[in-house]
């Protein structure tokens, strides 16, 4: 099975033996620049024999040359992954690489740049989000795809979610036939080299000849059309918000005046008067990001006109849902669609600032922080790789100095430190 070769011996197998260029980058990403259907294309390949393929600082950074590179040289870019995600030993340094190479990798998706992701067995977390950048997603049947491996499902959600030693329950979540029933963007491949090759071929003869990436509007369309089916609520129920809460107070202080704020669920969003050139969202809740809230809050960057100037966008959501009803709907796309959304406010010339005025990590806080210009946070403010209880399902543990704004700061998960003005 191919799935069963070491990352060298399938990068032979997919590109030839001889036919790679190695690109020398400390890391442990395999890059090579390859031409194995008549046409160059830049291979990134995850090792999972290193690190079960995590994105660490120095992964990051091959990540971003290579797409780079790839975009000045116009070569279509093949992510081969096996991977779980970010690297949770290195804290937010961690956290940090994983803002840049997203970035780097919205930005090249944004740009028009051909990828495919290849995922030969594993595919968790912030590179479940990258792989949903790319233009389609080849899976065996075998593999396993989605913002939250089995333990965290269990461990976060119960049992009644997800049993993650019942491996049939697992693929009936998140196996690679689940994900093609929920989303076209997934083609499920034998898990035979042969395959592989094919589905590469076929892809790369696709490019130039049909539209590979749906627009945004498309995008957030189907994923829409996907809540319905599914019969996921939305946020309802919009009222403006009562009190005087810290994040109305600091929402003043960002924006010059004391805005009328309006809530729904866990959105808020401050209303715009005559002549303002600022905008103001958030999301701001005790629950984890789930599909459903994510995409409203897409749909909400998307309305930001290209000359609101600045949007500002407050957070205080701990992660992103490891609810099966979410994975069963491939949240990692609606994290996708929310990063992209961000991200193309931004190339508006919107200078989109990220304020983080609570806890948060996970998939929301890396969505949101690579597409943002500038990510400020407050000083009682903390970042975490995953939640606590997270952590302790796959027997980790965080040291709470890697979680302070001082830490983020030191990394370049966060840029800047923003001290609210006293009340009164």
């Amino acid at each position: 099975m191919f799935s069963t070769f070491t990352l060298p011996q399938q990068l032979d197998a997919l590109l030839g033996p001889h036919s790679t260029v190695p690109l020398d980058r400390e890391g442990d990403l395999r890059v090579v620049r390859a031409n194995p259907t008549g046409r160059a294309l830049m291979t990134i390949g995850f090792d999972f024999a290193a690190q079960h393929g995590s994105l660490g600082a120095r992964e990051s950074d091959q990540l971003i040359a290579a797409l780079r590179t790839a975009q000045a040289e116009r070569l279509p870019a093949v992510l081969l992954m096996n991977t779980s995600g970010v690297r949770v030993s290195e804290g937010n340094a961690g956290v940090a690489g994983l803002r840049r190479s997203l970035r780097a990798a919205l930005d090249a998706a944004l740009d028009g740049l051909p990828m495919l992701a290849l995922i030969t067995r594993n595919c968790f977390g912030g590179a479940s989000v990258l792989a949903s950048l790319c233009d389609r997603r080849i899976v065996n049947r075998g593999c396993v795809f989605g913002m939250s491996g089995p333990r965290l499902i269990e461990s976060l959600s119960g049992p009644q979610d997800l049993v993650s030693s019942d491996k049939d329950a697992v693929a009936h979540l998140l196996g690679a036939e689940a994900r093609a029933a929920a989303s076209n963007s997934f083609r499920v491949i034998d898990d035979d080299a042969q395959a592989y090759s094919t589905a590469l071929g076929d892809w790369m003869q696709s490019i130039g000849e049909e539209a590979r990436a749906p627009s945004l509007r498309a995008r957030r369309a189907t994923l829409r059309e996907r809540l319905l089916a599914a019969a996921i609520p939305f946020p309802a129920g919009e009222e403006e918000v009562a009190g005087d809460p810290a994040y109305v107070r600091l929402a003043a202080q960002l924006l010059g005046r004391s805005p009328s704020v309006r809530r729904c669920g866990g959105l808020i969003r401050a209303l715009p008067v005559p002549g303002e050139c600022s905008r103001l969202l958030g999301l701001v809740q005790a629950s984890s990001a789930d599909a459903a809230v994510v995409l409203c809050l897409s749909e909400e960057v998307a309305a930001i006109p290209p000359d609101a100037g600045h949007l500002y966008i407050l957070l205080d959501c701990e992660s992103h849902s490891a609810r099966a009803m979410d994975e069963r709907v491939v949240l990692s796309e609606y994290l996708a669609c929310l990063a992209l959304e961000v991200r193309a406010c931004q190339r508006r010339n919107v200078d989109v600032h990220l304020v983080v005025i609570g806890v948060t990590g996970g998939g929301i806080f890396a969505a949101l922080a690579a597409a943002a210009r500038t990510v400020s946070m407050l000083p009682t403010a903390r970042l975490r790789i995953l939640p606590s209880a997270a952590m302790a399902a796959i027997n980790k543990s965080e040291d709470e100095t890697e979680t302070t704004p001082a830490r983020a700061l030191e990394t370049g998960a966060a840029d800047h430190l923003l001290v609210p003005v006293a009340a009164g």
